[in-house]
C-alpha cells in the first residue's frame, strides 16, 4: 500500500499487546485463499481473480462488562486491466476498533470505527474509506446469536481522485451465528449499502453483499480451525448502466487464541468483525467508469 498504512496496522496491533494483563484476551489470526468470479454487466466481461487475505482480530474484556476489539486485514487481487477498465487492482487493507458494553448476559451494545484503503496502479484511483457506527449483539439462546451494525461511510479523498468512491453513504449489516454443531459454527450475514456519490458526483451507489461461512475446529488441536465460505456482491452506479456482480469462494486456516470453546465464531464475545462492503466497493470503483 502507498504511504505508511501497512506499518500503521502493525504498530497498532503491537500496541494492543501492552494492554493490562488482567484483561481477558481472545482473538484469531487467519490466512485464506479466495477465488473471485467477477462480471461487468454493461461491458459483458467475465473474469476470475485469485487472492489471499490475512486477517487479525484481538479483543480484551475488562471488569466483565467492557470490551475493546481491534480488527485488521490485508487482501490481494489479480483482476486484469481489462476487467478494471485499464487500472488493475492493487492491494486492500483495513483496520478498525470496537468498544462494546454488556447490558446483560444476553445483550451487548457498542460503537465501531474503521479506516480502509483500496489501491490501484494509477494513484488517482486510490480510494480511502472511513466508516463509523453502532453495533449490537443478542444471544437468543439455543446456540443462536444475532448481531447488527449500522454505520456512516465517507471517502475523504474523493475530490482528489478520478471518481468519488464510497462517499457520503451508509452501511447496514445483519447477521446470525449458529454454534450448535460439534466443533463447527455457521454464520450468515447480509449487508445493504448506499452512497450519495460513487463513480461520479451524479452517480450514487447501491450495494448488496450476502455471505455464508463456517469454521471447524481441528479435533486434534482446537486452537486451529479451517474456515470456508461463499459471498455474493452487487456494486451498482445508479444513473449509469455500469454494474458489477461478484461471487467469492474462500477457504483458509485460522489460529485461535484465548478462550477457545466448542465453536469458533464467538460472536457472543463481540468478535463480529467489520462490514465487508465499504472496502470492496471502494476497490471496484474504477471498473464502474
Amino acid at each position: 500500500m502507498r504511504n505508511t498504512f501497512r506499518p500503521t496496522i502493525t504498530l497498532a496491533l503491537l500496541a494492543g499487546m501492552s494492554l493490562p494483563a488482567q484483561a481477558e484476551r481472545l482473538g484469531s489470526l487467519g490466512l485464506s485463499y479466495s477465488n473471485h468470479a467477477g462480471e461487468s454487466l454493461d461491458d459483458d466481461l467475465r473474469e476470475t481473480s485469485h487472492g489471499l487475505t490475512l486477517d487479525y482480530s484481538i479483543g480484551w474484556t475488562f471488569a466483565e462488562k467492557h470490551r475493546v476489539i481491534v480488527d485488521a486485514l490485508y487482501r490481494t487481487d489479480t483482476y486484469s486491466p481489462e476487467m478494471a477498465v485499464g487500472d488493475p487492482y492493487g492491494d486492500q487493507a483495513q483496520i478498525g476498533l470496537h468498544y462494546q458494553y454488556s447490558l446483560s448476559d444476553r445483550l451487548s451494545l457498542g460503537v465501531f470505527g474503521a479506516h480502509g484503503r483500496a489501491d490501484h496502479d494509477d494513484p488517482r484511483e486510490d480510494y480511502i474509506v472511513n466508516f463509523v457506527g453502532i453495533e449490537g449483539i443478542y444471544d437468543a439462546g439455543n446456540d443462536v446469536t444475532f448481531f447488527a451494525q449500522l454505520g456512516s461511510v465517507d471517502s475523504p479523498n474523493s475530490e482528489e481522485q478520478s471518481s468519488s468512491g464510497y462517499d457520503s453513504g451508509q452501511i447496514y449489516r445483519l447477521g446470525i451465528a449458529y454454534t450448535g454443531l460439534e466443533r463447527t459454527s455457521i454464520l450468515f450475514d447480509i449487508e445493504l449499502g448506499q452512497s450519495k456519490e460513487y463513480e461520479d458526483s451524479d452517480e450514487p451507489g447501491d450495494f448488496l453483499v450476502v455471505g455464508l461461512s463456517g469454521e471447524t475446529l481441528l479435533k486434534t488441536n482446537p486452537s486451529w480451525s479451517i474456515n470456508y465460505g461463499v459471498r455474493f456482491g452487487s456494486y451498482d452506479a445508479r444513473n449509469d448502466p455500469d454494474r458489477i456482480k461478484e461471487t467469492t469462494v474462500t477457504i483458509g486456516a485460522r489460529y485461535n487464541f484465548g478462550r477457545v470453546r466448542g465453536n469458533v465464531h464467538r460472536v457472543e464475545d463481540g468478535l463480529i468483525g467489520l462490514p465487508y462492503t465499504p472496502l470492496r466497493a471502494s476497490a471496484w470503483t474504477p471498473a464502474l467508469d
